[in-house]
């Protein structure tokens, strides 16, 4: 299907620019030092995945187990050992190399927003682990590391990508369904990307149901996620307990809600973690805020910079709302798509 389609010309790849992409990234993968999670649980994850796929109860050997994640599906099934190289390592410099070779080949019929905003995305992430102290910084440091940070936020920032060049062209549904993909494959690995939900549901919504074979594909994936979910852990999307079950199999409705518990209040402690197991102390009172704001908050450039961004942009985006419902009496909040995508941003 790849040859035909790039025979065809609906591919259009420049080989050696995604190559030499490709090669930077993967020595930058081969020199980044070992993660905490990684050694803790991906990998052991990962070895499960590679021989037997699926496992009733398995997050009973370990909780973490339980974590369901379709990029470590991915990883498993295009896991390939020779010597002393394994891909589980490398797969995420590939999808960095797609991101920026995208950048250094826009295409004309590409918006300019879209354009600015790919740009924006991949000079934020290498300039920051440029100026970090710590080898590659704290995101690219975790390539080489089969975790789930990078991956995800990159199919983030790419699923964004696609989403505005939908809107640029309004006919182009292959661009939705590979935005829907992309969508899916993100939100299954780390759940946090949920709102990327909203874009599809609100363009269904609007449009007469109609059975595609794209979308079948998408609903019989989901529904596959599920399925493996529920029988690692007995939970649907796992560790939330209301999609939890009591099954013979599973660790206990009660534990996997610990677990969860104890998994924000680690978020909410300082950066000593001392106090992250009283759940009283962070998730029960405001006691934690404050510690927190001076002890984690202030020292990180990363958050102060964020914070800052966030606020420039949320200014913008309510000055052009009101600049545009001034000129327009008419003006509704939720008239078209661009206004969900400004949101969802």
């Amino acid at each position: 299907f790849f040859y035909d389609a790039y025979k065809k010309k609906f591919l259009r790849i420049n080989f050696v620019s995604i190559f030499l992409l490709i090669l930077i990234f993967t020595f930058i993968s081969f020199y980044s030092t070992s993660n905490i999670d990684s050694p803790m649980y991906h990998l052991q994850i990962l070895k499960w995945l590679i021989s037997d796929k699926a496992v009733f109860g398995l997050s009973n050997l370990e909780i973490r187990f339980g974590t369901n994640s379709s990029w470590h599906s991915i990883i498993a099934i295009l896991n390939i050992n020779f010597i002393d190289y394994s891909s589980k390592h490398y797969l995420t410099a590939i999808i960095i190399a797609i991101g920026l070779n995208e950048v250094f080949s826009q295409k004309k019929n590409n918006s300019r927003f879209s354009f600015t905003y790919l740009n924006i995305s991949f000079v934020i992430l290498i300039l920051f682990s440029l100026i970090h102290p710590y080898k590659n910084g704290v995101i690219l440091n975790h390539l080489g590391n089969p975790e789930l940070d990078i991956a995800p936020m990159l199919f983030f920032i790419l699923a964004i990508y696609l989403l505005i060049n939908f809107y640029n062209e309004k006919d182009n549904n292959d661009l939705f369904y590979l935005y829907c993909i992309v969508s899916f494959i993100c939100i299954t690995s780390r759940m946090v990307y949920a709102p990327l939900i909203l874009p599809i549901l609100f363009h269904y919504f609007k449009l007469p149901v109609v059975i595609k074979r794209e979308n079948i594909i998408l609903i019989f994936a989901s529904i596959l996620w599920l399925l493996k979910s529920f029988i690692n852990s007995g939970c649907l999307i796992f560790p939330y307990k209301y999609t939890c079950m009591k099954t013979s199999w599973s660790p206990g409705i009660d534990k996997i809600d610990y677990f969860f518990k104890e998994a924000m209040s680690y978020a909410r402690d300082t950066p000593l973690r001392a106090k992250y197991r009283n759940l009283e102390h962070t998730l029960e009172s405001t006691d934690w805020l404050m510690p927190w704001y001076n002890q984690y908050f202030l020292p990180s450039a990363f958050l102060n910079i964020f914070v800052i961004i966030l606020t420039v942009s949320l200014i913008l985006i309510f000055y052009f709302w009101i600049k545009k419902f001034w000129n327009n009496k008419k003006f509704k909040l939720f008239e078209n798509d661009k206004l969900i995508f400004l949101i969802l941003s």
